[in-house]
């Protein structure tokens, strides 16, 4: 059975809002999202299909997913 898994980006900077789009990963978002990727690999969860925003934090979040998943 196919499952939707829906994943918010991780910690962002908290400024930059005057170009939002351009804001990175915290360094606590980079360790969370590396931390639940590894949890769901762990599970046997795996992604057929990833669709993310290009927005920089989306895009960095996404990539460590998919690195931990063997996207």
């Amino acid at each position: 059975m196919k499952r939707v898994i829906i994943v918010r980006h991780a910690k962002s900077v908290p400024y930059g809002y005057d170009d939002d789009f351009n804001r990175d990963l915290t360094e606590r978002g980079m360790e969370d999202a590396a931390k639940i990727s590894k949890h769901l690999n762990e599970k046997g969860i795996t992604a057929d299909l990833v669709i993310a925003s290009p927005a920089t934090r989306t895009m960095h979040t996404a990539r460590i997913f998919c690195k931990n998943l063997g996207y």
